[in-house]
């Protein structure tokens, strides 16, 4: 029987790991190192300790079997795809339970469709365009959702599939950590609308949570203060600073997303009420308030816990929980067989055909971006020996434009593409200068950031209309005149 069992469910993972990897095909195709995977596969390293992300560096020796970590895309994206699509599965059998499976595909093909944000959420891109970190990205969804599939076995199971998947996500990427708490707002919501026990099941949720968190926090967690602070602000400074940084998320979201999108989501939302308020066996007042405080306490838990942060993260990698919240009610509202499906489906599609506009602008900056770093090559190729013997040290400044095909999107209806895009080139990541250095193959070149020739007045070598070349003796620094990725990424 059990073998039978999972028979059914070898084609609905088949299909949405088809579609997870159809959807990312254009990011693959261009073959982007994507932010720090250029630093990556230039030097080897994992890097992710630093960040606490102790699981992520343990299993990538594993994966690309070597302490020194060579380029292996797109394995770690490909295998993304398929945890995404395991993940996924488990977010519908958490919401339909696990016979939907064992029916006819006509009873659960909408389920599977309406999930699709879960590993398609435009902001979810960002870490399937990673060559190095998707997969690692994708495990701490599996994990934030696997301890659902015990909820019902015993407290002691559950319990400590809790404190795994807990712990997992914090060692392999926290932002998924919102998730699990979100559908374990849907689970009560659920066993409250049909009078099941309850008060067990949230008590072992929020306890087991609660107690990993501060575990992970006291004794596990690297402390950290760059560009995100992992500290919790004081007492009286923790509610402002939560609000504002909730409030600054949403901000985001409504600036990121498309006016359909947001509408669709706003229907999906009523959907779920509604769906919500049919089912329920309570008193039916109650169950819309309760129905429309749970889609809010959903919706929250999307950057609830990043927001409880000194320093949050506020780029698009940050905010990809949006997509399980979106899931979860897409899906729940299939296995009621609403009208609103409609609205999951159409936004399941939207999210699909974005990918390839995203993937395909990738792949355009990345080829505007190496044609004007060879012009940059060529001409300190031509320099460096004129400006006498031994090494010199190469900088960055200013940014690397946008390419054309995306400066000519609209802005309201495509900056979350330009969001998505991270900076090309420039003084924003000075790891980009390894192109210059390592990768260009032009000897006589080193780079150290810790070295600042902005202070250096150096004479100008050339001027493009792309970038001028400053240089003496001393170094040569590289000023691109294109916008500077501050001015369209807020993080």
């Amino acid at each position: 029987m059990r073998d039978e069992r999972k028979r059914f469910l070898i084609k609905p993972f088949l299909i949405l790991f088809l579609i997870y990897l159809i959807g990312i095909s254009a990011i693959i195709l261009s073959n982007t190192q994507y932010a720090d995977d250029a630093a990556r596969t230039n030097y080897g390293y994992a890097g992710w300790s630093a960040f606490s992300r102790y699981l992520s560096t343990i299993l990538s020796h594993g994966l690309h079997a070597d302490n020194y970590l060579t380029n292996i895309a797109p394995l770690p994206q490909i295998l993304a795809a398929a945890i995404l699509a395991v993940s996924s599965m488990i977010v519908i059998i958490t919401v339909s339970g696990r016979e939907i499976f064992e029916e006819k595909w006509t009873k659960w093909i909408f389920s599977v469709v309406a999930v699709v944000p879960l590993g398609l959420c435009p902001y979810m891109l960002e870490c399937l365009s990673y060559q190095y970190d998707a997969v690692y990205m994708g495990l701490s969804v599996f994990f934030a959702v696997m301890p659902l599939l015990f909820r019902e076995k015993s407290p002691w199971l559950y319990g400590l599939m809790l404190m795994v998947g807990v712990l997992g996500v914090c060692m392999t990427y926290q932002v998924s950590i919102g998730i699990l708490p979100m559908l374990v707002v849907y689970v009560a919501m659920k066993n409250w609308s049909e009078r099941k026990d309850n008060l067990r099941f949230v008590l072992i949720s929020l306890g087991v949570f609660v107690v990993t968190l501060l575990i992970f926090q006291k004794v596990l967690m690297a402390p950290k203060d760059v560009y995100v602070s992992n500290e919790i602000p004081g007492v009286s400074e923790f509610f402002p600073a939560l609000f504002a940084h909730l409030s600054h998320y949403f901000e985001l979201l409504f600036s990121d997303f498309k006016i359909l999108w947001l509408v669709l989501i706003g229907i999906m939302m009523v959907g779920f009420v509604v769906a919500f308020f049919k089912e329920s066996k309570r008193n039916k007042i109650l169950t819309v308030l309760i129905g429309m405080a749970g889609v809010c306490a959903m919706g929250m838990m999307s950057f609830l816990l990043y927001s409880a942060l000194e320093t949050p993260l506020y780029t698009t990698r940050a905010m990809y929980a949006v997509g399980a919240f979106i899931a979860i009610m897409g899906v729940y509202i299939a296995r009621k067989k609403s009208v609103f499906v409609g609205a999951a489906a159409v936004l399941s599609w939207c999210f699909f055909v974005f990918a390839f506009t995203y993937g395909n602008a990738l792949g355009a900056q990345k080829n505007y971006r190496d044609m004007v770093v060879n012009m940059v090559i060529s001409d300190v190729n031509e320099i460096l020996p004129k400006l006498g013997a031994g090494e010199k040290y190469i900088q960055t400044t200013g940014q690397i434009d946008f390419a054309p095909a995306v400066k000519h999107m609209p802005e309201k209806d495509f900056d979350l593409v330009r969001r998505l895009l991270k900076p090309s080139f420039g003084s924003d990541v000075y790891w980009m200068a390894y192109r210059l250095t390592e990768a260009s193959g032009v000897p006589g070149l080193k780079f150290d950031q810790n070295i600042n020739l902005l202070e250096k007045n150096l004479p100008i070598l050339k001027e493009t209309a792309l970038y001028i070349i400053y240089g003496d003796v001393e170094g040569i620094l590289v000023d691109f005149k294109g916008v500077s990725f501050s001015e369209v990424v807020n993080e």
